[in-house]
């Protein structure tokens, strides 16, 4: 068996994830809220045409 085939030993120093603990993680990173994704949505389109109006008088 190779090194990388073995289970980890004591000396792992990670505690064991408890259930809904990954989710709550993924959450955090996911904008759930509407209002604040509706903004965010907002303030790229203005981003762009902004961006949009500099290029023409390129």
């Amino acid at each position: 068996m190779t090194r990388y085939q073995q289970q980890p030993g004591p000396e792992n120093p990670d505690e064991p994830i408890m259930p809904g603990e990954v989710e709550r993680d993924n959450d955090a990173n996911r904008p759930n809220d509407p209002v604040r994704r509706e903004q965010e949505e907002e303030q790229v389109e203005e981003h762009l045409e902004h961006l949009h109006d500099e290029a023409r008088a390129l």
